[in-house]
């Protein structure tokens, strides 16, 4: 059922620059280390600014991954939230089957909206007075 997502996180951490002979870029390595050079603060941090609820531990993120939550949780010295875990990652793993889970859907959601209010030649934008009904 989720062998798509491990295939497209494969892709994304080995394969996206080319073989792993020619280049070690990993581009999943380079989204966290982008993002704590940036100072984008914790997983539940992030949700909580997107209006979602905080993960209270680490098997609310997606059933659906338990053994893999549970190793991660390991990684993060048993803490019992997932406070400290990057967003990158964290939005990983809220993928479902039929798409990004909440986080990274509100995230492209939000994106997308500032680029259609933030360009004055938006197609949409009537305020603009450069397109009217005549143009369609």
């Amino acid at each position: 059922m989720f062998e798509r997502t491990f295939v497209s996180i494969f892709v994304i951490t080995e394969d996206v620059f080319g073989p792993l002979d020619w280049s070690r870029r990993d581009l999943g390595a380079l989204n966290i280390q982008r993002a704590r050079d940036n100072g984008l603060p914790g997983y539940n941090d992030v949700r909580q600014a997107y209006g979602l609820p905080r993960k209270e531990n680490w098997l609310a993120i997606n059933s659906n991954y338990s053994v893999i939550l549970l190793e991660l949780q390991r990684l993060y010295d048993f803490d019992k939230t997932p406070d400290r875990l990057d967003v990158f990652p964290g939005g990983l793993l809220e993928t479902v089957p039929d798409g990004p889970g909440p986080l990274f859907t509100k995230i492209i959601l939000e994106q997308f909206l500032r680029i259609r209010h933030g360009d004055r030649f938006w197609y949409e934008n009537r305020q603009n007075r450069l397109f009217t009904d005549a143009n369609e």
